[in-house]
């Protein structure tokens, strides 16, 4: 009810969810349940993330079109989940404090940058790296910590690979991930263990994402 009472105040302030439902989707009405669909409709489903470059000095120009984007193509490829990642802040970590993690090691080395500069606000961090030793390119939690909730890792780890569809996966990879869901074995879908791959979500994925305690909706 809460979701209906959010869609209706989208579109007319003070105005019920049943009154949305004859205005916006007289198609839905039978049977009632139906105006769930009609909010959905009226609602988008968001993630807000933290874009934080790792040793700041060392970003190029080039980094940056990079990652806004695969700012933009990853929402692309959520864009069948009906998943909008929303950047809530832009900040860099100066060279003079972020020391050796522009140049991830381990997967424990990100962790450590994680919880050395994680922000722990209602968004989730996304920290960028120059690079990561090995064939990993990004790391994050599976199920991410809630807002409101103090237990449980936040953020992701990504290195720049010069390859924007690569780097675009990867991003919308581990937001997946850290909206719960885990690995997929098939080659085309976007889970898959490594990039590039095809890139898809199947229906049960995209209901999974949005199910997640950090997806807010609001209006479109």
């Amino acid at each position: 009810m809460i979701r209906l009472r959010r869609a209706a105040a989208c579109r007319e302030p003070g105005a019920d969810s049943w009154a949305l439902g004859q205005t916006l989707c007289p198609a839905l009405l039978s049977p009632p349940l139906a105006l769930r669909a009609c909010a959905e409709a009226v609602l988008v489903p968001r993630v807000s993330i933290n874009f934080i470059r790792v040793g700041t000095e060392l970003f190029t120009h080039g980094d940056d079109f990079e990652i806004a984007a695969a700012h933009v193509l990853a929402n692309r490829l959520l864009e069948p989940a009906r998943v909008r990642i929303d950047i809530a802040a832009e900040l860099g970590i100066p060279l003079a404090e972020a020391g050796d993690f522009p140049w991830i090691e381990s997967a424990e080395h990100a962790r450590e940058l994680r919880d050395t500069f994680g922000l722990g606000s209602e968004a989730i961090d996304v920290f960028w790296v120059k690079t990561w030793a090995g064939p990993t390119i990004g790391r994050g939690p599976i199920f991410g910590r809630c807002p409101d909730h103090e237990l449980g890792a936040s953020g992701c780890v990504i290195a720049l690979e010069a390859v924007i569809d690569g780097t675009a996966q990867v991003l919308a990879h581990e937001i997946g991930h850290y909206l719960g869901l885990l690995h997929d074995d098939s080659s085309s879908n976007l889970m898959y263990e490594s990039v590039p791959n095809g890139g898809r979500l199947t229906p049960e994925q995209g209901a999974s994402l949005r199910r997640h305690c950090t997806v807010e909706w609001t209006c479109a």
